[in-house]
């Protein structure tokens, strides 16, 4: 949501803040505040955004730069290259950026010299020696006194990168003499001050003993620290975009981001160490260095990167840069199983069936084996079919097996090969759909399976595939009296529904009685509801609940939530609502829509559990995330109003932009606002659009003070609904118009509609738009008491106050009450209004009146009843409310605090008592 200008003026302001001015240049200290006076000046007007003074800042730094000012250069340099504020040209930008770099700018000449490098190639004026000068320049003493002490820290890294640049130059002999032992201190330093490619070199470097001696601690925590630099330099870049925020939200959002980030930079590290140790173990390879690789898998295994840990086991198998050691490849190969990795499972199973390794418990060759079959690996189909003599095997090694078999058009293997090309494992991705359904109809044609299981459903859908459920229940049919567990339950569900055949339940119930004996636990699941309805069996609810109970076990998501009603019911097992809420969450944890939907429900009904907006907001935010659209709204809503979440406009804006891209109709019974009422014409003029979202839209665009404020676009949004006559987008423009203070036609508008929604509604039978005359009154309150459009009256200001708080606005009776109550002439007017704000469950004015009735009685309420208003304020957490109840003469929910006793008595000192006692 944050338009370009802002992202490019934080990106500009970010490098800006790293330049220093050319001290060379400026003759006299009077110069330098002027120059540095009228940069500001222009940065000011950058930051605007707005095209004339955008052009105006350009127009300012253009003769800053002509006149010596390294500062502007470089910055003029970088709205060249970046084409903003004026036309895009590669040439002028060098050109400044060049000028800035020969004024003694440290950081124009690490840019500079950058650029060379990059065209050191292709410029045949361009030398390694004018780069070695420049980067020499940024790394000298002397390059500090040009930086300001508030800018030293941005320094630092800059000269951090210009000490990794010529430590490249050291390493290469390019420009100055080879010099491997500089090259290793500047390599040091630049990474001791942040920049984490001299990391990753000198991480390598350890971790290879290329030109230091091998040291693989060093190297570890060289690459643990390119992760926490990596992370850092994310961090800085966010801490530069939201500078600008003052949103709670915004904060909590950026520490989100790092954290995820941080996940990700830790696995991109794992995936950098993978990727040296696959280049390494490339036998045909110049490189070749199978212990350097094993050194990288380790440490990327340690991280939990799996394909590291099963390369390793393999390693560690054949003894490949490594002592060969069984038990430690068992070991690898097991962790991979027990997070279902393909080819771990087929590796462990393999040395089990060597006599290498002992199973696991619970395992065994043929489950192994079967698990990683039914993920699609064609040597664990193989061995299941052929019982051939395994081993384990490297990755390349089962792909190119799988390969060598769809040549010869097994089956099994071009089956495989359809997902290989799927999902791009160790192949070329194919993003032509219809070239992996041909090789998936091939071994479907050749009587595989689980190609004619997956060719089947898909006939039966029509997807991808010609619709044809008869030939499709043909296909599921073959491959189920193949014994796949899996395709004998599809043919029981074609029975039930009666797809493709005659719908028979008393074959659908035979199918699903098989698929649950082969193991298939789903199955269960539609065995329960048999014996749950009585169809075909006897009904017997306990049996029903014991089905249950075995498929959600299995992590079926359906059961779960069957079971969970079964306890909330009493159904087959006692009744146990927080069983019941148990197990529906689980089937929520598991993906079921219907179970997040009906949690949202037991929190919000007040019934089964006391209502709880928190369990209420957490579980729409669940369904949200399982893509339905209708959460997705009153996810939004829920982050935007605070409604069982901490008010979050970030989120708010993610969730709707989310609702509004999503290709689903919109929900007929969710248009209004919440909390706000529109006559039902104007809501419908919206069809097939929705009102609420865009008034929500046009809310989050208004909002002040966080990352994706665009005043400009809520306008845009508001004109567009106040076209149609939306009320609520008039009264919302009227309040933009009033901060903004913008003059002229806006004002007449905004007073124009105030007005006329005041007449038209407060006389209303509905209190909805009773409320709209009232936001009207208190707004033209506000608008005689600035001045806006009109002038200012304070007691105009007053009239509409009161006429507001008339309506039932409690924020104007508040106000009126505290306005009145200031005058001692109106003391008792003031009360009043107060005293109708806290009846009304206003909780300033409940406080309000009770010190006032502390300070002087106040006849038109009891005491009780204000003793009644604390009790529900600290029920609330209300701290305030607690001590004006002592003051009340009354302790609520207060702890007993035990009496100190001044001077204990120490017990009778006993020689005979057993050690210990007291």
């Amino acid at each position: 949501m944050l338009n370009s200008v802002r992202v490019f003026f934080c990106k500009l302001a970010f490098l800006g803040s790293l330049v220093s001015f050319a001290t060379g240049q400026v003759e006299t200290e009077v110069d330098i505040a002027d120059f540095e006076f009228r940069h500001r000046e222009a940065l000011e007007l950058l930051s605007t955004g707005e095209a004339e003074d955008l052009d105006a800042a350009v127009k300012q730094l253009k003769r800053l730069a002509v006149e010596g000012h390294a500062r502007s250069q470089y910055f003029l340099a970088q709205l060249y290259l970046e084409g903003y504020g004026l036309a895009q040209n590669l040439e002028q930008g060098k050109r400044w950026l060049q000028r800035a770099a020969e004024g003694g700018n440290p950081i124009a000449a690490l840019q500079w010299a950058e650029f060379l490098f990059g065209e050191i190639d292709e410029e045949e004026g361009a030398s390694y020696g004018q780069i070695v000068d420049l980067l020499q320049s940024v790394v000298s003493p002397e390059a500090q006194s040009q930086v300001s002490p508030e800018d030293f820290g941005l320094f630092r890294r800059s000269k951090s990168r210009a000490s990794y640049l010529l430590g490249v130059l050291y390493l290469n002999g390019w420009g100055v003499a080879e010099d491997k032992n500089r090259s290793l201190e500047l390599m040091l330093d630049a990474s001791r001050t942040g920049d984490k490619d001299a990391t990753m070199t000198l991480a390598i470097a350890y971790a290879k003993g290329e030109d230091v001696e091998k040291d693989v601690t060093r190297s570890k925590e060289f690459f643990e620290l390119y992760d926490l630099q990596s992370i850092d330099e994310v961090n800085r870049s966010m801490e530069s975009y939201f500078a600008g925020s003052e949103d709670a939200g915004d904060r909590q959002n950026l520490l989100e981001t790092s954290r995820q980030f941080s996940d990700v930079v830790s696995e991109m590290v794992t995936a950098t160490q993978l990727a040296f140790a696959l280049e390494v173990l490339d036998e045909q390879s110049e490189d070749y260095d199978p212990e350097f690789a094993a050194t990288l898998l380790s440490m990327a295994a340690e991280n939990g990167n799996e394909e590291a840990r099963l390369r390793l086991g393999v390693l560690y198998h054949r003894g490949i840069g490594v002592e060969r050691d069984l038990g430690i490849a068992a070991s690898h190969f097991e962790r991979g199983a027990e997070e279902d990795w393909v080819l771990s499972l087929y590796n462990l199973a393999a040395m089990i069936g060597a006599g290498e390794a002992k199973a696991p418990e619970g395992a065994s060759v043929s489950t192994l084996l079967q698990r990683a079959a039914d993920q699609g690996l064609y040597v664990a189909e193989l061995a299941l079919d052929e019982s051939p003599k395994l081993a384990p095997l490297s990755p390349e090694e089962a792909r190119d097996l799988c390969l060598e078999a769809a040549e010869r058009s097994d089956g099994r293997a071009l089956y495989s090969l359809g997902l290989r090309k799927s999902v791009g494992w160790l192949v070329e991705v194919e993003t032509d759909l219809s070239k992996v359904l041909e090789l998936y109809v091939k071994s479907s044609n050749q009587g595989f399976k689980r190609a004619q299981h997956l060719v089947g459903i898909m006939r039966m859908s029509g997807e991808g595939v010609p619709f044809d459920p008869v030939g499709g229940f043909e296909l599921v049919r073959n491959a189920a009296y193949q014994g796949l567990p899996e395709a004998v339950f599809t043919l029981g569900q074609c029975y039930l529904s009666g797809m493709g055949v005659e719908a028979n339940v008393h074959k659908a119930y035979e199918h699903f009685e098989r698929a649950a004996a082969l193991g298939y636990q789903n199955a269960y699941n539609r065995l329960a509801a048999f014996h749950f309805t009585g169809i075909l069996v006897p009904k017997n609810e306990y049996k029903a609940a014991e089905l249950y109970l075995k498929a959600a076990g299995a992590d079926d998501p359906e059961a779960a939530q069957n079971l969970g009603n079964c306890y909330l019911q009493g159904v087959g097992v006692s009744m146990s609502t927080k069983e019941g809420i148990r197990w529906i969450a689980k089937a929520a944890e598991l993906g079921n829509l219907a179970a997040c939907y009906q949690l949202a429900d037991i929190y919000r009904a007040n019934l089964l559990v006391d209502s709880d907006e928190v369990e209420v907001a957490f579980w729409m935010e669940k369904a949200a995330e399982l893509g339905d659209k209708t959460a997705m709204r009153e996810t939004a809503f829920n982050y935007y109003l605070g409604r069982g979440h901490p008010k979050n406009k970030g989120k708010a804006a993610h969730w709707l932009d989310l609702y509004m891209s999503h290709p689903a109709p919109v929900a007929g019974g969710s248009l209004y606002y919440p909390g706000e009422y529109e006559p039902i014409e104007v809501v419908e003029s919206f069809d097939p659009g929705d009102y609420a979202a865009m008034l929500l839209q046009a809310d989050l665009y208004s909002e002040l003070n966080w990352t994706g404020t665009d005043r400009k676009e809520a306008r845009r949004i508001l004109e567009r609904l106040i076209a149609k006559d939306s009320m609520a987008a008039k009264l919302r423009f009227c309040r933009l118009c009033l901060e903004e203070e913008s003059k002229g036609r806006d004002a007449k508008k905004a007073l124009s509609y105030l007005r006329k929604i005041y007449e038209q509604n407060r006389d209303s039978a509905y209190e909805g738009l009773r409320t709209y005359a009232a936001q009207s009154a208190r707004l033209l309150s506000q608008y005689y008491g600035k001045g806006y459009g009109l002038s200012v009256s304070e007691s105009q200001s007053e009239k509409w106050l009161e006429n507001s708080a008339l309506l039932g606005d409690l924020d104007s009776q508040r106000e009126l009450g505290k306005l009145l109550s200031e005058k001692g002439s109106a003391r008792g007017a003031g009360i009043a209004w107060f005293l109708k704000a806290a009846r009304a469950g206003d909780t300033f004015s409940r406080l309000t009146i009770a010190r006032l009735n502390l300070d002087s009685p106040i006849a038109a309420i009891e005491k009780d009843v204000i003793v009644e208003w604390l009790k529900r304020l600290v029920d609330d957490g209300s701290g305030e409310a607690r001590l004006l109840l002592r003051k009340y003469g009354v302790r609520y929910k207060e702890q007993d605090r035990r009496a100190v006793d001044p001077d204990p008595e120490e017990p009778e000192f006993d020689p005979w008592a057993p050690v210990g006692a007291a």
